[in-house]
């Protein structure tokens, strides 16, 4: 009897384990096979058209900091308030979320062919997040006071988070669209033109912090972790149906 139950259990392990793996294996393989199947060109080669490329983001004008006051070229905060209410004997926590988006100004990418110009302004960006946990209203004002006005005034604590790409960080760019603007020539009777990535109908610019390389990596890393995660557990189930069967 207690075989038969182990083996059950053994069973909806393994069972669970194949749910699990479907459940999470198809984004991670759909990220795989779009880096894989688009991969990243030159910057002195772009054409008009789907394009991904990789490379150093820089910033030529003044560009934003974060609350630690680091430089980046793309900032999202927010900021949430806290606060308990009570009603009879029951407490309750209310909060409320302030947003704030920052983006530098000529912002560039580059590699050793060339250099893009970006559109940021409806790009979705992906960078590094840092989580701030929750402070009493007073410190927080007086650690970051840029951020004191978007702290709701029934607060009691304030958490934040700031997700930012910083200046000269690795990104990766994909973009649906490339603008060939012409610009003022810096040499006698020399033409000069600078490309601009930006998102168009079908696809927004998307910029993310890490190269190629690191996100193939980062996506084959969970893929093979859930495949060694489901193997693992068919394996256990074919082992105790195989030991059971030896004992009876």
């Amino acid at each position: 009897m207690k075989s038969l139950l182990f083996l059950v259990f053994d069973v909806l392990l393994a069972g669970f384990g194949g749910v699990y793996v479907l459940l999470h294996l198809p984004p991670h393989v759909r990220a795989l096979w779009t880096i894989l199947r688009r991969p990243t060109v030159p910057i002195g080669t772009v054409q008009t058209g789907d394009v991904e490329v990789a490379g150093r983001i820089r910033c030529d004008a003044t560009p934003v900091e974060t609350a630690e006051g680091k430089t980046c070229v793309f900032l999202e905060t927010h900021v949430t308030s806290l606060w308990d209410t009570k009603s009879g004997k029951h407490t309750r926590e209310c909060s409320t979320v302030s947003s704030l988006r920052e983006l530098a100004e000529d912002v560039e990418v580059v590699d050793p062919s060339g250099r893009c110009r970006l559109q940021l302004k409806d790009a979705e960006v992906r960078g590094r997040v840092r989580r701030y946990g929750a402070e009493k209203v007073e410190t927080f004002k007086t650690r970051f006071p840029s951020l004191a006005g978007r702290v709701d005034h029934r607060a009691a604590r304030v958490q934040m988070t700031q997700e930012a790409v910083f200046v000269d960080d690795r990104v990766l760019v994909s973009a649906s669209g490339v603008h060939l603007a012409r610009v003022e020539p810096t040499g006698y009777r020399e033409m000069c033109f600078e490309m601009v990535l930006r998102g168009d109908d079908r696809a927004r610019l998307l910029v993310v912090r890490g190269s190629q390389a690191w996100l193939v990596f980062r996506a084959g890393g969970v893929l093979a972790y859930l495949l060694l995660l489901a193997a693992s557990a068919f394996a256990l189930s074919l082992l105790t149906a195989y030991t059971l069967v030896r004992v009876w």
